[in-house]
């Protein structure tokens, strides 16, 4: 009874939009989160300005991590930097499962909290965040046990695979911890929690940039690991990055609230009045949905394309200039540079392409 009250009240919370009250007091609404406000309800532009900036500074976020592990990675030789390079090329097939699974969570999610279905949103997130644990875990074997031989697939040398072996095995072994800060964010920006989304990954890069110096070159009480160290660094902070995403899934900070025993749920969904008596849909021809079957798998290739771009171009850019004899800043601020251009130029070609 007392579940069904939380539930209910949290379906009021959001029941009705809030005024705006200028461009900039939205822009701070954004960042700091406005459980209040109902998207499906209300100006389109401003649930999407709502919705977008926590977005993107997000995937901001995640681009960030390979931009700062090469940053101190750099000071150990080409040899270490390459091995980065090659596993994060490598993890772009990780990201490429990881990023079409979060899709089909947020779009599962949005639907029924749209419905004001929250018990049946959280079901949904659930089901997802196992799905999301049974595809890593192969994966995870296979990149930790196989990480030389993926290695040489890609042409590394055996220097290279000396070196940066336990990295690629270490980012490669605990992919978990990107599966699930994928889906998990993709709960929350279905929810319209966009701003926890992107508090998990601030909270994920800061532990990443204080614990990459100290475990690469041994600072304080911390081994110097090398390369390794960074991987682990990079682990760690992700990890805590989802640890943090599930306390906010499990306490109820944000519009979807998740328990364990979600995942083996299946409950029949009422059919509204009248729905057995609805005429049915259009019917459309076998040679309309083989095309539009054929159109969406070589539309996938483009969309898995943009994302994995998103990901390799800043760290394609630092890599460039600085073995092109440019200072590390002068690498770092063409890297963030390129981040930031990739968004627009991505919008932009989206909708030429529409």
């Amino acid at each position: 009874m007392a579940q069904a009250k939380d539930v209910m009240s949290e379906e009021q919370s959001i029941a009705s939009p809030q005024p705006s009250g200028g461009f900039w007091k939205d822009v701070r609404s954004a960042v700091v989160g406005r459980q209040q406000y109902d998207f499906t309800e209300g100006a389109i532009g401003r649930a999407i300005m709502l919705l977008a900036i926590p977005m993107v500074l997000e995937m901001a976020m995640e681009s960030l991590f390979g931009i700062v592990n090469v940053f101190w990675v750099s000071n150990l030789g080409a040899d270490s930097v390459a091995a980065v390079g090659i596993t994060e090329s490598l993890l772009t097939l990780v990201f490429g499962i990881a990023i079409g699974l979060s899709m089909a969570t947020t779009a599962m999610v949005a639907r029924r909290t749209g419905e004001k279905d929250i018990k049946g949103a959280s079901i949904a997130a659930v089901q997802a965040i196992a799905i999301g644990i049974c595809l890593s875990l192969p994966i995870g074997a296979l990149g930790f046990f196989f990480t030389h031989k993926l290695f040489e697939l890609m042409g590394a040398s055996a220097e290279i695979i000396k070196v940066g072996g336990g990295y690629g095995a270490i980012i490669l072994g605990g992919n978990l911890v990107i599966f699930l800060l994928f889906l998990n964010n993709a709960v929350f920006r279905g929810a319209g929690d966009a701003s926890i989304a992107m508090r998990a990954l601030w909270i994920a890069n800061l532990i990443n940039l204080v614990l990459d110096p100290c475990l690469i070159f041994g600072v304080g009480p911390f081994p110097r690991l090398g390369v390794t160290g960074s991987a682990i660094a990079t682990t760690i902070g992700r990890g805590l990055g989802v640890v943090f995403q599930l306390w906010a899934l499990s306490s109820g900070r944000g519009r979807v609230w998740v328990k364990l025993n979600q995942a083996r749920t299946a409950e029949k969904r009422d059919e509204p009045a009248g729905a057995r008596s609805a005429p049915t849909a259009h019917r459309v021809s076998a040679w309309s949905h083989f095309s539009c079957g054929v159109m969406q798998l070589f539309g996938l290739y483009f969309v898995l394309g943009f994302f994995s771009l998103q990901w390799l171009a800043p760290y394609l850019t630092y890599t460039w200039m600085y073995e092109d004899d440019y200072e590390r800043y002068e690498a770092v601020l063409g890297a963030l540079g390129a981040l930031t251009l990739l968004y627009p130029i991505m919008l932009g070609v989206s909708i030429l392409v529409k």
